[in-house]
């Protein structure tokens, strides 16, 4: 797995969070499950969906449960089968989402 994406196994799968998860699904988790570990639909959505399901512990999918599957579980991953674009990396987090960098840094361990 290269560097720049070390940070998706090591902290983010690890981290439920109670906000931010459309975008960490959409421009992280897809794009890393499908093209970087290169994992297929389905195994991608049940790693998405565990993940879900422990941020959704810490608060509720917001509008809903079906909404994320149909609106941003499935479009997104989807979207990372057809337009093959790589996840964001953990430099690219830290500049563009330094609030969600900081979560993720301080969850525990090393980011």
């Amino acid at each position: 797995m290269p560097e720049q994406y070390r940070y998706i196994e090591d902290k983010l799968l690890k981290t439920p969070l109670d906000d931010d998860r459309k975008l960490v699904v959409g421009i992280i988790l897809s794009r890393y499950l499908i093209n970087v570990k290169r994992l297929d639909y389905e195994q991608a959505h049940k790693i998405i969906w565990q993940w879900l399901d422990k941020c959704a512990q810490l608060r509720r999918l917001e509008p809903s449960d079906s909404y994320f599957e149909r609106y941003v579980v499935r479009r997104q991953l989807e979207a990372a089968i057809q337009i093959k674009r790589l996840p964001m990396t953990e430099y690219t987090l830290q500049e563009k989402y330094p609030e969600l960098y900081e979560t993720l840094k301080s969850s525990g361990g090393g980011t």
